[in-house]
């Protein structure tokens, strides 16, 4: 595959994926980037509707980023929120299930 691109990180899916578009309109999904980050990806995987990629280099990185405490947060899924400021992770956290209880809940 080895496609390499730029992309803008504007959200943080479920699970903490990082959200963006490609230049082609593409949705891509990577881990480790935060909202407002410019990153430069190796897309890793295709799909219909959507790709994945791997971060290779931050380009902007985000006002809100700090070193993990875990050394293994870059390849651990379960530390998806490690590195940025705790208020950022609650607030994405909060976006998060405020979309999931409209969506399937139909609350508003």
């Amino acid at each position: 595959m080895n496609k390499h691109c730029r992309m803008k990180i504007d959200s943080i899916a479920y699970g903490g994926e990082a959200v963006g578009r490609l230049e082609s309109g593409v949705v891509c999904f990577c881990r480790g980037a935060l909202p407002g980050e410019v990153v430069e990806l190796e897309i890793t995987e295709e799909k219909k509707r959507f790709c994945r990629g791997r971060i290779l280099k931050i380009i902007t990185p985000s006002p809100n980023r700090i070193d993990a405490a875990c050394p293994y947060a870059a390849d651990c899924p379960g530390c998806s929120f490690q590195n940025c400021e705790y208020s950022v992770e609650l607030e994405w956290k909060q976006r998060q299930f405020e979309r999931f209880m409209n969506r399937f809940a139909g609350v508003r």
